[in-house]
């Protein structure tokens, strides 16, 4: 039963640390093309994350919408896996 327990925990632990996304990044966006939106930070250099089937986009109001909403000067902000935005939420 200890054994069980122990085995458990360690798996859960192990599901968590690989299932981890980057806290939100807030920026402006500079670019879209296709599936890829670049976000600048501050002004400084634009870090580029891929739109996936999975991302999902929030409009301003709070609904989600397509990632076609997405435009250049928009201030969004990206939660991301690695370089896949799995989240992007557009501030009004």
């Amino acid at each position: 039963m200890k054994r069980s327990l122990v085995v458990l925990i360690t798996l859960a632990l192990l599901l968590g640390a690989c299932a981890t996304v980057a806290p939100g990044t807030t920026g402006v966006v500079t670019e879209v093309n296709g599936n890829t939106v670049s976000v600048a930070v501050n002004g400084g250099s634009a870090t580029t994350y891929t739109l996936t089937n999975r991302t999902l986009v929030y409009a301003p109001d709070g609904v989600e919408t397509t990632k076609s909403y997405l435009t250049k000067g928009q201030r969004v902000m990206v939660w991301a896996n690695g370089t896949n935005a799995v989240r992007v939420n557009i501030e009004g």
